[in-house]
């Protein structure tokens, strides 16, 4: 599930493509897991690691920034994922 989490804000990113370029970017997941490799850019597990390292490049390469990233718990999510 981890990996289905962070992929998934890779994944939105891709697709907000024109919306997201040249922005600062907040970040809000329902995962902790996902806030924290995400956050830091890695983490324990290689492959969680390379998509929080490729999410990071992605934006970067659009000339934005992840500035903050933020956890709500899933029952407080009311947008859906």
């Amino acid at each position: 599930i981890n990996m289905k989490e962070i992929l998934a804000v890779k994944i939105v990113l891709k697709c907000l493509e024109q919306t997201i370029m040249n922005k600062e970017l907040h970040l809000i997941t329902d995962s902790t897991v996902a806030k924290s490799y995400i956050s830091k850019g890695y983490g324990k597990k290689k492959d969680l690691s390379e998509i929080a390292r490729d999410i990071w490049t992605y934006v970067e390469s659009l000339g934005s920034m992840i500035r903050k990233v933020s956890y709500v718990p899933s029952k407080d999510n009311t947008e859906a994922d």
